[in-house]
């Protein structure tokens, strides 16, 4: 398996250096332009295919439902809401933070129950391209069990939280339960706290007008669309019915949306190509010591060491190397490394 694991980590670990769960600064504006705020953690993705509101004021709980661009004029969202409906009008930010409003023309509800409780929307025309344009996200292929591992706890970032009516989301994350799936149709996603420590700050649990949000699997630069907010188990574990195993039924409502909507070109779902995707090795090691050991020394055996605890950040990676070695006698050998990793995992030590 040619792994993407690290980079799906790489990609939101070795950007935490911002410290900001909102993407704006002051909040979403739907009269006017927005500011994309620098410190958010995700300053550098494109979250500009996403729906930030709609014109259904003066109720909150309505003009903060969302929606997610599947394609050049398709947003998908969740069934069991009454909005944005055919008439109502949706607003994106652009890269530039200039607003852009589009009129939904045609709607289809696939259901308004998990595991299929979507709705397609149909916009009056094509989003705009270029260098100020909008973007529509991609999907799984079917064959991503070639790339990726459901048992290392995927970490997903997602939108989420409006409060008292205020349109200002939050992007946090999570990580992707182990033993769940992707493309299980009769499945829903469910996220649990961050396992990896350097994520804690970035996390919360469900808030209330979070459904039609997405859940994105962040593999280097690209957001590639997993699932769709539908409702929480628990306070502390969101649930999302799952975009790449309810394909068929997503392509085929857009079809119809489309038609209801005045026509078009036929746009459906797009895989993203995950064998163009480099893994980055290239420093994934080469900053990281064991007791004077310099990472390029590193043995496969320890490498993988590391890789059992699902550390991809160096910063991070060297952190838990020291706590390994912290207030403990000296670890000469990879073997005693794995040892350690070995205890820690089986519930015998705690990490440092």
């Amino acid at each position: 398996m040619a792994s993407l694991d690290a980079l799906a980590h790489a990609g939101i670990n070795d950007r935490l250096t911002g410290v900001d769960l909102s993407p704006f600064d002051g909040g979403f504006n739907e009269g006017s332009s927005s500011t994309w705020s620098t410190t958010f953690w995700g300053a550098s993705l494109n979250f500009s295919g996403v729906v930030m509101g709609n014109d259904r004021e003066p109720d909150p709980a309505q003009d903060v439902r969302s929606g997610t661009l599947i394609s050049p004029r398709h947003i998908l969202g969740v069934g069991h809401q009454a909005v944005p409906e055919v008439g109502d009008k949706v607003f994106f930010a652009k890269p530039s933070g200039s607003l852009y409003t589009a009129e939904i023309t045609g709607r289809v509800i696939i259901s308004t129950t998990p595991p299929n409780d979507f709705s397609i929307g149909y916009l009056d025309a094509d989003v705009p391209t270029g260098a100020d344009g909008i973007p529509f996200y991609k999907i799984l292929p079917s064959d991503w069990l070639d790339f990726l591992d459901p048992e290392n706890q995927l970490p997903i970032c997602f939108q989420s939280g409006h409060t008292d009516g205020v349109i200002e989301p939050n992007i946090v994350l999570n990580d992707f339960q182990i033993g769940e799936t992707f493309e299980d149709p009769g499945a829903a996603l469910k996220y649990v706290a961050p396992t990896t420590f350097s994520r804690d700050g970035y996390w919360h649990g469900p808030d209330t007008n979070d459904s039609g949000y997405p859940g994105f699997l962040v593999l280097g630069d690209d957001l590639v669309l997993v699932g769709i907010h539908s409702g929480a188990v628990t306070h502390m574990r969101f649930e999302d019915v799952v975009v790449l195993g309810q394909a068929t039924a997503i392509n085929a409502a857009m079809l119809t949306a489309e038609t209801a909507g005045g026509g078009g070109v036929g746009y459906q779902l797009t895989a993203i190509d995950l064998s163009t995707l480099s893994i980055p090795t290239a420093t994934r090691w080469s900053g990281l010591s064991v007791v004077g050991v310099p990472g390029r020394q590193l043995s496969a055996v320890a490498k993988e060491a590391l890789t059992v605890f699902k550390v991809y950040n160096l910063t991070e990676a060297q952190a838990r190397l020291d706590g390994l070695v912290k207030g403990q006698s000296r670890i000469d050998g990879v073997a005693e490394m794995q040892s350690e990793i070995d205890g820690m995992l089986a519930g015998q030590a705690e990490p440092a």
